[in-house]
């Protein structure tokens, strides 16, 4: 689920194919759409407080789908797997995805196409190293940062490229580190940049220092506070910042 800027929307999927937009302040829903054919794995809004009913959506279809007035006006179809997460940048001229078979495409919204990707090797390869989270930096749109489904986290640099591919530039990973020993639910920003917030299957939520992250791909123990009254081993808790980010949900 996500809530758009203004908080008066939240998007929320379930298990099938369906979206519903609730009416926070009524806590009723205003909308269900189902364009999409399999589960949707995630929903994101435009950050404009002027248009805050515009949202995209990615499913297990392997698209992404761009909506306006609840109407879907374009669909994306570029990945060739299932997707899982998406991400807007804050001035609402790109936006991230990322699949199963952990690739990342970095979009361009006026064109509709593909800018930029990034290809994470497979260290295992009897499992899938899928893209689980993904978020853009508020303070440097140019950055990203992305949360694996084999606990590691990663800070990406969109500007670093490799200019010989003609498609689709390869985006530079700029640090990694292992936030959970086992896999990777949700990895979300604070507004100021400062913290990180990520949720694993290891039954723990776990605050780091964006200014002091580890370096060691192994997991470490050096974040800032620990929260572990959830039981999640065979399934997802996401996590958020919330009210101010005086608390935690």
């Amino acid at each position: 689920m996500n809530f758009n800027d203004t908080g008066n929307l939240m998007g929320a999927t379930n298990h099938h194919n369906s979206i519903e937009i609730w009416d926070i302040k009524n806590k009723k829903i205003k909308k269900i759409l189902t364009s999409h054919t399999e589960i949707v794995t995630g929903i994101d809004f435009f950050h404009d407080k002027e248009d805050n009913e515009s949202f995209i959506t990615c499913s297990l279809d392997k698209t992404i789908k761009l909506w306006k007035n609840y109407k879907n006006i374009h669909t994306f179809l570029d990945h060739s797997d299932w997707v899982r997460c998406i991400s807007i940048r804050n001035d609402n001229t790109q936006f991230l995805s990322g699949c199963v078979s952990s690739v990342v495409k970095l979009w361009d919204l006026p064109t509709q196409r593909v800018i930029g990707s990034l290809i994470n090797q497979n260290l295992d390869a009897n499992t899938l190293t899928t893209i689980n989270s993904l978020s853009f930096l508020n303070s440097n749109p140019n950055l990203f940062i992305i949360g694996l489904r084999s606990g590691e986290v990663k800070i990406c640099d969109s500007r670093i490229q490799n200019k010989n591919d003609e498609y689709a530039k390869n985006v530079g990973i700029v640090q990694s580190f292992k936030a959970h020993k086992n896999k990777l639910n949700t990895v979300k920003l604070n507004s100021n940049d400062k913290y990180i917030l990520t949720s694993g299957r290891d039954s723990t939520l776990r605050v780091w220092d964006l200014r002091n992250l580890p370096t060691k791909n192994e997991e470490s123990k050096d974040y800032i506070n620990e929260y572990n009254k959830h039981k999640c081993i065979g399934y997802n808790i996401e996590c958020n910042f919330y009210l101010n980010e005086n608390y935690k949900s």
